[in-house]
């Protein structure tokens, strides 16, 4: 069975008042599926298992608030460097694609900087 790379989108929610920004993960789930679409379900119901308050005591920025999943972003199949289908060293399990202004955005990217970058919008179908 063939290895995928799901991109699971998980938001900060807080149980009262509003927020300027919505505190965001892209989680990476490695999962092992028959297809495409076994993969989107087992990742889905992987993602949703790290919802929660933490019991009620998750507090971010002061305030009452818990994880959600918001839903999946991209699924990828992992790209083996074999012809195994094995899991190795040096598999590529995922990338992202993005882009950003200038050199200036792209030094301060690499170097753990603060910048602007927008995700290229991909659909599951055009690279699972």
């Amino acid at each position: 069975m063939p290895w995928y790379s799901a991109h699971a989108i998980m938001a900060v929610r807080f149980k009262k008042g509003r927020r300027r920004r919505i505190p965001i993960w892209e989680n990476i789930i490695l999962v092992r599926a028959k297809d495409a679409d076994e993969a989107w379900e087992k990742a889905s119901v992987r993602a949703k298992e790290d919802e929660g308050d933490d019991e009620g005591t998750m507090i971010w920025n002061g305030k009452p608030a818990s994880h959600v999943f918001i839903g999946l972003r991209v699924l990828v199949s992992v790209s083996h460097r074999g012809t195994s289908g094995r899991l190795r060293s040096g598999d590529e399990l995922t990338y992202l694609e993005y882009d950003v202004a200038d050199e200036r955005s792209l030094r301060a990217l690499v170097g753990g900087k603060t910048c602007d970058v927008r995700y290229a919008a991909w659909r599951s179908a055009d690279i699972a």
